[in-house]
C-alpha cells in the first residue's frame, strides 16, 4: 500500500503545472498544496488528515481492483510530432489523467517492474523501460555485432523495424494475461484491466476541446502514451513477442567468445517499440544468401506476434541491409530483395534496401556498417553551428549562459557520441564555436590556453568540461559495467575486446598499454576508446593475455616489432592521477579494470 509519507513525497516532487484533472478539475497545485510546509500546526494538521483521505481512497482501489468513476475520465492531448505536418494520423497522442489516479498507477508499474527484475521475469531483448539499461545498451549491442562481424571477415545481414501505433494497439486481455503470468496479483492486474477498459476520452488539440467522447465500458483503445503504467503495460505486452523470438529453432546472431567458447544467440534488440535484428556468425562464414534467409523467417516471425498481440509494422519505415565482407575487410553492397507477409490473406511487402553510404538512425544514433562516424559528425556540426546562431541572436546572461551549457547544451551532444568512434580532434571541433561564445559571455578571453578553460574553477580554471575528455570517461564507465553484464550485450563486448587483444598481438593487454600502434587492427568501438585513453594519459589497467604455449615461444607481434624503431612516444613521464574502476563480478578472462591517468 501507499503510505503518506510516500504521497507526499511524489506531489512535492512535481511540477505544479503539470497537466492534471482536465476533466474533474483537481489539478496538480491543490496536491501540492496538501505538501507544501506551513509553519502552523493546525493547518499541517489539517493537511495531512485531507492527504490521508486520498491515500486511503487510492489504496482502497489498488487492492479491491475497483475503480472510481472519476478515475475512468481522461483526455487526448494531440501533439506534432514533425513541423507543418497536421495530418491526423501523424500527430502524437499523449493521455491525461487525474493527478491520484495517475500516482497510484506509477507506484503499482514501479512495485511491478521491481518484482520482474527481481524473478527474471523478462528478456534479454528488451532494453526500453527498464533499470539500468538505456539506448546506449540497445544501440551497442548493434555496434559491438558489427564490429565482430567485421573482425571475423564474415557479412551480416541487418533489418530495423518500426512499430505502428505500438502503444494504442496493446491488447487489454493480452496486457492482463501477460501479468498474471509474472505473478502480479490477480487484484492489481483486475484493476488495471479495469482502467484501461472503462476509461472515455475527450480530445483537445489547438486549445479546443470536442464535444463529444469516445472509449468507455469493454472498450479499449490502447495503453497511449503519457500514463502511469503505459511503459509498463507496452513492456508486458511486447515480452511475448520477445519471448516467441528467443524461443524459435533459427538463431540469426550467433557470436562465439575466442577464449572460453562460450556462445550465445540473439533474435533482436528492442527499444522501446524499435526492433532491430541482425543475421551472422563468427563461428561459420555464412553465405548472403544464407544471413538473408535467417532475417527474413525471424522478421516474418515477429511481424506475426506483433499482429497477434494487436500491433503491426510501419513498411515505409522498415529497412535492411545486406552486406559482405571481403578479406582485407573491405564492405561491400550485395544487392538483394528483402519481403514478409504482414497478414495471411495480404500480398507480400518489401523493404527498402539501403547501401553502406546511407546512415541509419537508430535511436538519435546515425549508424552505417562501417561504424564510420562521418554522417553523425556532419549532423553535429550543423547543430553547433545552427546552436552558435540562435545564441548569437538571443544572447543570455553570464550565469544563464553557462547553466544552459551545463543542462542543456552537453547533453545533447554527448548523447550520440558515447556509441560513436569519433575521435578527439573531432569532438573538439564540435565544441571550439561554442566555448569561444560562452567565453565572450563569461567576460573571458577566447584565446586563452585550453587546459586552462577546462581546469577546475579551485585551480583557477575556467571550469568548462571537455566534451571529449567526458566522452571518454562515460565510455570508460559503460565498458566496465558492460564487461560485467552477463546479458547479449556483455558477452559481445567481451568478445569484442578479446578478438582486439587476439589481432593486437603482445604479451600485455591491449586496454593497459600505451601503444597506439594499430596498423592491420580492425578499427572497432573499443580501439577508437584504448586510443582516446592513450591521449589522455589514462590507462585501463587489466584485461585478458594470450598465454605462451612453450618455454621458449615468443607473441608474434612482440617479436616482430621488436626490430623496429619505436614509432609512438610513450606517456610514462607524463603526472598520472590514479582512477580506480572496479567491477563487481570479474571473469578469469577478463580481470579487473583499472583506470588511471591524467586529463590535463
Amino acid at each position: 500500500p501507499i503510505s503518506l509519507f510516500h504521497a507526499q513525497q511524489y506531489f512535492a516532487a512535481m511540477r505544479e503545472n503539470t497537466v492534471t484533472g482536465v476533466t474533474s478539475g483537481r489539478h496538480m497545485g491543490m496536491y501540492k498544496a496538501l505538501c507544501t510546509s506551513l509553519d502552523d500546526p493546525n493547518t499541517i494538521k489539517q493537511q495531512e488528515q485531507i492527504l490521508e483521505g486520498v491515500v486511503a481512497i487510492t489504496n482502497l482501489c489498488g487492492q479491491s481492483g475497483l475503480i472510481l468513476s472519476r478515475f475512468c475520465k481522461a483526455r487526448d492531448i494531440m501533439l506534432q510530432k514533425k513541423p507543418d505536418n497536421f495530418h491526423i494520423s501523424k500527430l502524437r497522442i499523449i493521455r491525461i489523467y487525474e493527478a491520484d489516479v495517475n500516482f497510484l498507477l506509477k507506484h503499482i508499474g514501479k512495485r511491478v517492474m521491481r518484482s520482474m527484475e527481481k524473478n527474471n521475469c523478462l528478456s534479454d531483448m528488451q532494453h526500453g523501460f527498464r533499470k539500468r539499461r538505456n539506448t546506449y545498451h540497445s544501440a551497442m549491442s548493434i555496434i559491438t555485432a558489427i564490429d565482430i562481424f567485421r573482425q571475423a571477415r564474415t557479412g551480416y545481414a541487418l533489418v530495423e523495424t518500426d512499430c505502428k501505433a505500438a502503444f494504442d494497439c496493446c491488447i487489454p486481455e493480452i496486457v492482463k494475461l501477460s501479468w498474471l503470468s509474472k505473478g502480479v496479483p490477480p487484484v492489481t492486474a483486475e484493476f488495471i484491466y479495469n482502467h484501461q477498459t472503462k476509461t472515455t476520452y475527450d480530445v483537445t488539440a489547438g486549445g479546443l476541446v470536442s464535444s463529444r467522447s469516445y472509449g468507455g465500458q469493454d472498450k479499449s483503445f490502447g495503453v497511449g502514451q503519457g500514463g502511469g503504467i503505459s511503459a509498463e503495460n507496452w513492456t508486458a505486452s511486447q515480452d511475448i513477442t520477445n519471448r516467441a523470438l528467443e524461443n524459435s529453432p533459427i538463431k540469426a546472431c550467433i557470436i562465439r567468445n575466442p577464449v572460453t567458447s562460450e556462445v550465445k544467440h540473439s533474435n533482436g534488440t528492442g527499444f522501446a517499440d524499435d526492433l532491430s535484428i541482425s543475421s551472422g556468425s563468427n563461428i561459420t562464414a555464412n553465405t548472403p544468401s544464407v544471413n538473408l534467409t535467417k532475417l527474413q523467417r525471424i522478421t516474418q516471425l515477429a511481424n506475426d506476434a506483433h499482429r497477434a498481440s494487436g500491433g503491426s509494422f510501419s513498411l515505409p519505415k522498415c529497412s535492411f541491409r545486406l552486406v559482405t565482407t571481403t578479406k582485407s575487410g573491405k564492405l561491400v553492397d550485395h544487392p538483394s530483395t528483402f519481403t514478409i507477409q504482414p497478414t495471411p490473406t495480404s500480398p507480400p511487402e518489401k523493404f527498402q534496401q539501403k547501401l553502406i553510404d546511407e546512415a541509419h538512425r537508430t535511436l538519435g544514433i546515425h549508424i552505417t556498417p562501417d561504424l564510420q562516424p562521418k554522417r553523425q559528425e556532419e549532423l553535429l556540426q550543423q547543430k553547433s553551428q545552427q546552436l552558435l546562431l540562435l545564441l548569437r541572436m538571443n544572447p543570455l546572461p553570464p550565469d544563464a549562459s553557462y547553466t544552459a551549457y551545463q543542462q542543456h547544451i552537453m547533453p545533447g551532444f554527448l548523447y550520440p557520441l558515447i556509441a560513436q568512434r569519433l575521435s578527439n580532434r573531432a569532438i573538439n571541433r564540435l565544441q571550439s564555436p561554442i566555448i569561444i561564445h560562452l567565453l565572450h559571455r563569461l567576460n573571458l578571453s577566447s584565446t586563452m590556453s585550453r587546459r586552462l578553460i577546462h581546469l577546475p574553477p579551485q585551480y583557477g580554471g575556467a571550469g568548462i568540461p571537455n566534451w571529449a575528455i567526458t566522452t571518454c570517461a562515460r565510455q570508460v564507465e559503460f565498458l566496465q559495467s558492460a564487461l560485467d553484464a552477463q546479458t547479449f550485450y556483455g558477452h559481445t563486448m567481451r568478445t569484442s575486446l578479446l578478438n582486439s587483444q587476439l589481432e593486437y598481438g603482445h604479451g600485455v593487454s591491449l586496454i593497459a598499454s600505451m601503444d597506439v600502434r594499430m596498423e592491420g587492427m580492425t578499427k572497432t568501438w573499443i580501439t577508437n576508446l584504448h586510443k582516446a585513453c592513450v591521449e589522455f594519459g589514462v590507462i585501463l589497467a587489466g584485461g585478458w593475455t594470450a598465454p605462451l604455449q612453450r618455454l621458449h615461444d615468443v607473441h608474434i607481434a612482440t617479436a616482430f616489432t621488436n626490430t623496429l624503431p619505436l614509432m609512438f612516444e610513450p606517456y610514462n613521464s607524463r603526472p598520472t592521477a590514479r582512477i580506480s574502476i572496479s567491477t563487481s563480478n570479474p571473469s578469469p578472462s577478463q580481470g579487473n579494470i583499472i583506470a588511471y591517468g591524467t586529463f590535463f
